[in-house]
């Protein structure tokens, strides 16, 4: 759906690519992240803007249609000049949109730039290219497999080989969409949900972890409270036993020292990834992200338990050893 809506959003305005894309400056830079490296602001617009909050920007409202429904959209003059198209969903800003031939983006790369300069800048990202609903599109996923993006670059799918849209596009290689192709358009996608700090995995210890049958109705009741929902990002071992997960940057929870202080999964949230069968199934390792609740204070090992909601994204990795005997590779 991002890639549809942007495409359609990016026919709207017809821009061409400046010879020289734009470079950083030793100024402020137009897009400012936060310490897990989210995007807070970009071109002086946040983040968290809200429909109440354009009456502080000069803009013009426009409106598309996309999948048989109709979405509308404001383009505000933002700073430096740039143009920036936002679109919101029930009250909040879903979409952040540019095709100004002077805009940078993340990491200073911006529109002009090339496919090479964009891989450069994020080496973990992935282009992609297709049809949909009709359309044609070529694609950058700013985010390592396995979790989400919320920056995409959008290419010119005009500049793309004339076969490569011909007959079974999704078993062609992504080695077809030449380096030297050029940003048209950068999109920003707010999370919905800040990501856990994981700093409570290191607490242990406390009064719900120590009571055990000896809590009271109150205290029950303290213990079960949850937090808020939050995005996680880390890797999932699954075993027929346990969904164990660790956040991202640590290790996984396939060696047993890591396993204290790894948090346990539950929750349907979790059907998507688990096995049709799960009798004798062999540790499945998975790379994911997802929107979930934990226990506020710790408990009784495991110290803490995700409710996840739903998942965002996913990659499974490589089968994880495992201690010998008969189990089965699992069909998902």
């Amino acid at each position: 759906m991002r890639v549809l809506l942007a495409a359609v959003l990016a026919s709207l305005v017809p821009t061409s690519a400046p010879a020289t894309p734009p470079q950083a400056t030793g100024a402020r830079s137009p897009v400012i992240v936060d310490a897990k490296g989210d995007i807070v602001r970009f071109y002086g617009v946040p983040m968290t803007l809200k429909p109440a909050d354009l009456k502080h920007y000069r803009y013009t409202v426009g409106h598309f249609s996309a999948e048989g429904d109709t979405y509308t959209f404001y383009t505000l003059k933002a700073a430096s000049g740039v143009e920036v198209k936002v679109q919101f969903d029930e009250g909040k800003l879903s979409s952040v949109r540019t095709s100004s031939p002077n805009a940078l983006g993340p990491r200073g790369v911006g529109v002009g730039a090339t496919l090479s300069a964009v891989e450069a800048a994020w080496p973990e990202g992935t282009a992609t290219f297709g049809i949909q609903e009709n359309s044609s599109y070529v694609t950058f996923k700013a985010a390592e497999p396995g979790f989400m993006p919320n920056v995409y670059y959008y290419f010119d799918p005009d500049d793309m080989p004339p076969h490569a849209y011909e007959g079974e596009i999704w078993k062609k290689s992504v080695n077809l969409i030449p380096k030297s192709i050029r940003v048209k358009s950068i999109g920003i996608f707010p999370r919905e949900f800040p990501e856990e700090t994981y700093a409570f995995l290191a607490v242990t210890k406390g009064p719900c972890a120590e009571a055990g049958s000896r809590m009271g109705p109150k205290q029950m009741l303290a213990c079960k409270r949850m937090t808020q929902k939050r995005r996680y990002r880390g890797t999932l071992l699954l075993t027929t036993q346990e969904s164990l997960f660790a956040p991202a940057g640590k290790p996984s929870c396939v060696a047993g020292a890591e396993q204290a202080t790894c948090a346990e999964l539950i929750g349907k949230g979790l059907d998507t990834l688990r096995p049709y069968s799960q009798s004798h199934m062999c540790p499945i390792l998975y790379k994911l992200e997802f929107v979930g609740r934990r226990n506020v204070s710790p408990s009784a090992r495991p110290a803490y338990r995700i409710a996840v909601d739903y998942v965002l994204a996913y990659q499974r990795l490589p089968d994880p050893p495992h201690d010998g005997g008969f189990c089965k590779k699992p069909i998902i």
